[in-house]
């Protein structure tokens, strides 16, 4: 989480400076401008080794699918929290770290009957291999087709 926040607040920093600069009538939100200037602030050196940790992480789960044609985990850690009470980090931010394209699977009911789900994560560059398996799981329904009307 620490990563991918530092890479992207000095993305942003570096993408949007000129609308940033410009902004004189606060029309950026103020949680933007935060995330921004906490990416001011960050050195090239400490930039540079988040992308290189990146990249590392990257070429790990690469050799993972050559052993394995995806991988299923939870959608969430845990449950969804009650209102005011502190909400568990993202699990599944690391798929998006790790660059790899993935689909919720909305499929169990808790005690309480909220909806959860497993992600299906699929390589780097197979997002329509994975269209494609949801397409199959949808086929044999295996999942409710209500989930995925665009792929109807």
């Amino acid at each position: 989480h620490e990563i991918t926040e530092l890479i992207y607040n000095k993305s942003l920093s570096y993408n949007f400076r000129e609308e940033i600069d410009r902004d004189k009538e606060s029309k950026i939100s103020s949680i933007f401008k935060k995330m921004t200037i906490k990416g001011k602030k960050i050195k090239k050196k400490d930039y540079l080794n988040g992308l290189d940790f990146q990249n590392l992480m990257i070429k790990k789960v690469e050799k993972i699918f050559k052993k394995y044609d995806f991988i299923i985990s939870p959608s969430t850690s845990g449950s969804a929290p009650l209102r005011g009470t502190k909400e568990n980090k993202d699990s599944c931010l690391i798929w998006n770290f790790l660059h790899l394209p993935v689909i919720n699977v909305p499929i169990f009911k808790e005690k309480n009957n909220l909806p959860f789900g497993v992600q299906i994560v699929f390589p780097r560059y197979k997002d329509y291999q994975l269209l494609d398996f949801i397409s199959f799981l949808l086929k044999k329904k295996l999942i409710p087709k209500k989930n995925y009307p665009c792929l109807n």
